[in-house]
């Protein structure tokens, strides 16, 4: 049986990575926008000055991380393998789906 699927369509595991990229870049985005109301509206005191240095090293911190942790995984996986499609008939049982056809005795 013939692939279903070309090797110029497959579609690999790295969209999770590219929508994970699109997320951090949405989160730094909102979170610089946080950390300049708190710096402009914000009273300056050392707590406010440690909760930023805090958020920044956690949040910094927790990025590098995963990043380093994502960064070994092959993101060149197929997100779906073809030779699922190719042995559908294994796994389905076919005989339930054909109609019982009523036969003529002579």
């Amino acid at each position: 049986m013939a692939n279903f699927i070309p090797a110029e369509l497959l579609v690999t595991i790295i969209i999770f990575y590219w929508a994970y990229l699109i997320i951090i870049g949405i989160y730094l985005i909102i979170s610089f926008f946080c950390l300049y109301h708190l710096v402009r509206f914000g009273f300056f005191s050392a707590v406010n000055i440690s909760i930023i240095l805090g958020y920044m090293l956690l949040s910094l911190g927790l990025i590098s991380y995963s990043l380093v942790i994502l960064s070994g995984l092959d993101w060149s996986l197929p997100l779906f393998d073809s030779s699922w499609f190719n042995h559908l008939g294994g796994i389905i049982n076919t005989a339930a789906f054909s109609p019982k056809l009523p036969t003529i005795k002579f």
